[in-house]
């Protein structure tokens, strides 16, 4: 039988991813980047980023510590590396500058470059 502090850190470690994903302010992006898109082709793009996110999570789970360890990365310069890459995507997005990238209209696709896109660099960390 489950004990009720067990249930308790599941909830509590569960807000937490929840809140870093966020799903929900993932909304409008979904929204803006399938808009070309039928409804039966925005499903299964919806399904496929979920579960690609399922899997890498997990995969991170399992094997984030060793995966580090193996690297020779402590968590702390892990956090503190990831906190510099947020604060400088921060100053960037302050600039708001117009890019030199053209807009064209091209399929959207899963690639493994987009993977850490769906998901921020801080659920690494919880």
């Amino acid at each position: 039988m489950i004990q009720m502090v067990e249930i308790v850190e599941y909830a509590k470690f569960f807000a937490g991813l929840l809140s870093i994903v966020n799903p929900i302010g993932s909304i409008p992006i979904f929204i803006n980047l399938t808009t070309n898109q039928s409804p039966a082709e925005r499903n299964r793009t919806g399904l496929l980023a979920a579960v690609s996110v399922v899997i890498v999570l997990g995969v991170v789970l399992v094997t984030g510590e060793d995966l580090l360890y193996f690297f020779g990365i402590t968590i702390s310069s892990f956090r503190m590396g990831s906190g510099v890459l947020m604060l400088l995507m921060s100053i960037s997005m302050m600039h708001a500058r117009m890019s030199s990238v053209r807009q064209t209209q091209e399929k959207l696709t899963m690639r493994p470059k987009r993977i850490p896109l769906l998901f921020s660099l801080c659920a690494f960390l919880d």
